[in-house]
C-alpha cells in the first residue's frame, strides 16, 4: 500500500533541510555539523540552524567577546528588520557563571550585521547532590556544539530570555569552567 500524497516523510524532509542548510554554509565558506539541526516552524515562522563545525571549544573570553555559533535559515513574518534568508548567529553572553545581558546578532552571507537584539540570560544551576544534575528540557533547546568531553548548550525560555550551561557528553549538567576539552 503507498502513502498517500498527503503524507510527509519526516526523515526525508529533514535530510532536504540539513542538506540545503550544508550546501549554504558551504558557499558561504562555512562549516557546519548537520546532526546539530534544529528547526522551528509555525504559521509565519521558520528557523532552521546547525552548529558550526569547531576544532576547539570556546573560551569563556571568546563567548563575552560574541562568538559565531549557529548557522542558520530564519524566516519571520511582520520582521522587516530582519528579511528572509541565511544567517551566522553570533551570541554574546556575560560569562559561563554570570547573569546579565545577552546579545544575538545576525549576520547576512555578505558579512553585515543585520539585526542585533538583547535579552537577559544566565548560567542554568547546578544541582549539588542530584543524582544525575539533569534539568528538565525547556522549549527551545540548542546543542550548540561539543568538544571532546563536554558540550555547550543554550535554551530560549521565551522572546530575550536565554539560559546555557554545559553538559557531559551522557547530558549530565557540569561547569563549563572545567578545564576539560
Amino acid at each position: 500500500m503507498s502513502k498517500p500524497a498527503t503524507t510527509i516523510d519526516l526523515a526525508a524532509f529533514k535530510k532536504q533541510l540539513a542538506d540545503s542548510l550544508v550546501r549554504n554554509a558551504t558557499s558561504a565558506g562555512h562549516r557546519i555539523v548537520a546532526e546539530s539541526l534544529t528547526c522551528e516552524m509555525s504559521t509565519g515562522v521558520q528557523i532552521v540552524t546547525a552548529a558550526f563545525h569547531r576544532a576547539e571549544f570556546p573560551t569563556e573570553k571568546e563567548f563575552t567577546a560574541g562568538i559565531d555559533l549557529l548557522f542558520g535559515y530564519l524566516s519571520i513574518a511582520d520582521q522587516p528588520s530582519l528579511p528572509a534568508g541565511y544567517y551566522r548567529i553570533r551570541l554574546a553572553i556575560p560569562g559561563y557563571e554570570k547573569r546579565g545581558e545577552v546579545k544575538v546578532s545576525f549576520i547576512d552571507t555578505t558579512g553585515k550585521t543585520v539585526h542585533s537584539l538583547t535579552g537577559k540570560g544566565g548560567p542554568r544551576q547546578l544541582k549539588p547532590g542530584s543524582a544525575n544534575d539533569n534539568l528538565a528540557s525547556p522549549p527551545v533547546v540548542m546543542k550548540t556544539f561539543c568538544g571532546r568531553k563536554k558540550c555547550f548548550n543554550i535554551s530560549r525560555h521565551g522572546f530575550g530570555d536565554w539560559e546555557w550551561g554545559c553538559t557531559d557528553l551522557n547530558g549530565n549538567t557540569i561547569n563549563c569552567v572545567d578545564r576539560q576539552p
